[in-house]
């Protein structure tokens, strides 16, 4: 049974505009992760029906820089939203420390960015030099919550809760947020586009026996992602050290983002030791609908390229860093 947004909530462009963001003192600045969250989960934003609010696209926007900055660009739609707009969330962190002291923590800055206005230009600068799509996917049915991202990202941003340049960095913020949520969606559900990338998935092919590169999807490349960056950390650390803490924390975050994304509550405060199959994560519940139908994002948003971003960066590991060896002082052992 379909549901109708409430009778009171405005029809508005931008999420800054609903009163409960107002209320909140969400900007179009950077807000803090756990800010957005509080707003998220607020009364105030259930009376704005926040759970109408769906995911239409994700785009893994890279920023070129020594070392490089990688974000994610998210378009939204709702019955409250005369049109689309999108968040750009990112990791970032203060202090450069770790590139020296690779096994030493920083505060992590992760951060919800509002745009100002329909689509994404006003998440991006336009100087010194153009950031670049590396991918991105549509998804053609209205099934993703924003409230889902939500919940990722107050789980993400605990755990580990730190910045680390090579491990849990911008690379791994976004690449485990693209990973759990396009499993949220139904494969015949998304449309996936690969940008800069291709040549790898070319290489990829002709080493697997000829792979095309138009079977590429989005699941397979935040997989080949993942994997990438755990073979550049072998490579640079000498040993899997560092590769098994990354992927302790991506368990960790895939496993409570969901017990918490379906529902399931854990016994005693304790994290899942199984997570559920891919068709079990797929198998997810529509969000409450509107009895209107919402317009998909227009296909001048299939983004390509886009101006540069200044501010921090992460690093993709090169395969033949070498840094001397220590004993890793964080995450669990």
């Amino acid at each position: 049974m379909s549901s109708l947004p409430s009778d009171h909530v405005l029809s508005v462009s931008t999420i800054q505009e609903l009163p409960s963001a107002q209320r909140h003192k969400l900007h179009v600045q950077g807000n803090p992760v756990d800010k957005f969250v509080e707003w998220a989960h607020s009364g105030d934003a259930k009376n704005d029906d926040i759970d109408l609010i769906y995911i239409t696209d994700l785009n893994w926007m890279k920023e070129p820089g020594y070392p490089s900055h990688e974000f994610l660009l998210v378009s939204i739609m709702g019955p409250q939203l005369k049109q689309p707009t999108a968040l750009r969330i990112e990791r970032d962190t203060e202090s450069w420390a770790t590139v020296f002291r690779p096994y030493s923590r920083s505060v992590c800055k992760d951060t919800v960015t509002l745009a100002e206005s329909y689509g994404w230009g006003s998440l991006l600068k336009t100087q010194p030099r153009q950031s670049q799509s590396l991918a991105s996917v549509t998804f053609q049915s209205n099934n993703i919550p924003l409230l889902k991202l939500v919940i990722l990202l107050d789980v993400i941003s605990q755990s580990p809760g730190f910045y680390n340049v090579w491990t849990v960095n911008c690379w791994w913020f976004a690449e485990t947020i693209w990973r759990n949520i396009v499993e949220l969606a139904k494969e015949n559900e998304m449309k996936f586009l690969l940008v800069e990338e291709e040549e790898l998935a070319r290489f990829w092919g002709s080493v697997t026996d000829g792979a095309d590169v138009k079977n590429w999807d989005a699941r397979k490349f935040g997989l080949v992602q993942e994997q990438l960056h755990a073979v550049c950390l072998m490579r640079a650390f000498g040993d899997n050290v560092a590769k098994s803490k990354v992927d302790h924390w991506s368990k960790e975050v895939d496993d409570i983002f969901t017990l918490r994304a379906y529902n399931a509550t854990p016994r005693n405060g304790a994290t899942l030791s199984t997570p559920q199959s891919k068709t079990q994560r797929s198998a997810v519940s529509s969000p409450r609908t509107s009895t209107t139908t919402m317009p998909s994002t227009p296909a001048k948003e299939q983004l390509t390229t886009a101006p540069q971003l200044q501010g921090g960066s992460a690093t993709r590991l090169s395969p033949t860093s070498t840094l001397t060896r220590a004993s890793i002082d964080s995450g669990p052992s």
